[in-house]
């Protein structure tokens, strides 16, 4: 499990982190507003994507990891099953997206070519298969696949678009790079596919249909958010909230790749597991991941400015405010990600779930109606923390009886005491390096080297005692360090 998370992760980083370093490249030739039409084009696209996949990319992957150790149920039929699914419902949002295209465009002001370009997209949801593939624990075919379709997107890029005039081109990069990986990941798994459509195979709507709930919710506030800033302020304001959202999802991709990674393996062994070493792995689980989560927090905070400077340019100053409010949502992320990855779902759980994301839905949805008419960008980068926030205070009254929490409550004290003092050091560290003049580097290098030493001596054991489960060698533990 250890070893697909890595790989997971750098699936996932290839996936998103490249294409935000190439935006150092574009934004600076495409222009804020032009980056905002895109974002814009592109959310409205994903809507449509989201209703194709319903709730399958989760249930898929899910009943896959369930087939492997069940001899009743093997993994082509359930494959069959969920593919029947997913491609009569990409022919019908498809036909739906053709009928209504030009009305779209007229009601949200976007290029109807532009929009046409981003509907390829759709098609792209409608062959992707990635959730086998994770239900399989099979992340290098991913890692593989990703790899090269975005080094070859990047290098067409940087080639070709040479001005604000080419949105068009840039979109059809992008997106036809993302049908070429969905369509590749079918030949690296062809021994895995048999297709054989049956009218029972719609058996499994229904519980696809109950995951696709708290999925469209969360679309809500991830997509929705984007139309709404764009609805009551205009395409440079989407530019800046989308590009403070890119950032973020940095480390929110390490985070949610471990829980893509540990949901199926969780399930494979759902009934087998005992109590206790259930505890501890979430326990484990936790406290590594608010350590990770104390650092991000830190770092984002005392280096927003240069961050924003490097990815996006001195046009895209006003993301630096966004993201230091918006990284606060972290802990939040973290916590209710864990919670749903390790503890609801494997258990068919899903109730809390769905719950948790409903009432998010609604907060956000609200959040943005009040306040992105009076803030802007702002307001829609405050109503993302609240909904963050909502989705993981949820799901813990809903597990607040597990036991995992009484052996959490001192640790939490101290991380929330630790940060606390890491930010009050960095500050008067700051004070210091301005009084005196200090070079920008030299300040980077300061800040971050208090950062490491802070989390080290305060988490010392629980630092040494990943580095011992992550790095062994031949079986052998890692020595810790004096």
């Amino acid at each position: 499990m250890k070893k697909n998370f890595i790989n997971y992760t750098l699936y996932q980083l290839i996936t998103f982190a490249l294409p935000i370093i190439l935006n150092a490249y574009v934004s600076r030739t495409l222009g804020v507003e032009n980056i905002g039409m895109y974002n814009l084009s592109l959310s409205v696209i994903t809507y449509f994507s989201i209703l194709l996949k319903l709730g399958i990319d989760l249930y898929g992957s899910r009943e896959v990891a369930y087939a492997r150790n069940n001899k009743n149920t093997s993994v082509n039929k359930v494959f069959s099953g969920v593919f029947q699914i997913q491609l009569t419902m990409g022919i019908i949002v498809l036909l739906i997206f053709l009928l209504i295209s030009h009305t779209l465009s007229d009601a949200m002001q976007i290029p109807y070519n532009l929009l046409i370009i981003q509907g390829i997209g759709i098609f792209a949801a409608l062959l992707d298969i990635s959730w086998l593939v994770i239900g399989l624990e099979k992340f290098n075919v991913i890692i593989v696949r990703n790899t090269l379709v975005k080094l070859i997107s990047i290098v067409l890029v940087m080639t070709v678009i040479k001005s604000d005039s080419q949105i068009n081109l840039y979109a059809t990069i992008v997106v036809l790079t993302n049908v070429f990986a969905a369509v590749s990941i079918w030949i690296m798994m062809k021994k895995y596919i048999k297709i054989k459509f049956n009218i029972l195979n719609y058996k499994y709507t229904k519980p696809i249909f109950i995951l696709f709930l708290p999925i469209i919710a969360t679309s809500l506030f991830t997509q929705l958010d984007t139309i709404l800033v764009a609805h009551y302020s205009n395409f440079r304001e989407v530019g800046l909230y989308a590009s403070a959202l890119s950032i973020i999802a940095i480390p929110k991709i390490v985070v949610s790749s471990f829980g893509s990674v540990v949901m199926p393996h969780m399930s494979k062994q759902a009934g087998s597991i005992t109590k206790e070493k259930e505890t501890n792995i979430v326990v484990e689980s936790i406290t590594y991941w608010f350590i990770f989560g104390a650092f991000i927090v830190t770092f984002t905070l005392f280096n927003a400015t240069y961050i924003v400077n490097f990815m996006y340019g001195k046009e895209f100053g006003k993301t630096t405010n966004l993201l230091m409010i918006l990284v606060l949502m972290i802990p939040f992320y973290i916590l209710g990600n864990i919670l749903r990855t390790q503890v609801l779902i494997p258990k068919k759980n899903d109730k809390p779930y769905v719950v948790s994301i409903l009432i998010a839905a609604i907060v956000n949805i609200s959040g943005n109606v009040m306040l992105v008419p009076w803030l802007g960008a702002t307001g829609g980068i405050i109503a993302v923390f609240l909904t963050e926030t909502v989705i993981c205070v949820v799901e813990c009254i809903y597990t607040r009886k597990m036991t995992f929490w009484f052996e959490l409550k001192k640790f939490f004290i101290k991380w929330l005491a630790v940060v606390l003092i890491t930010i009050l050091v960095l500050f008067l560290i700051n004070i210091i390096e301005q009084k005196i003049n200090v070079s920008f580097y030299i300040r980077f290098v300061l800040n971050n080297v208090a950062i490491i030493a802070i989390l080290f001596v305060s988490f010392k054991k629980q630092i040494n005692d990943f580095f011992d489960k992550v790095l062994k060698v031949n079986h052998r533990k890692v020595r810790n360090i004096d």
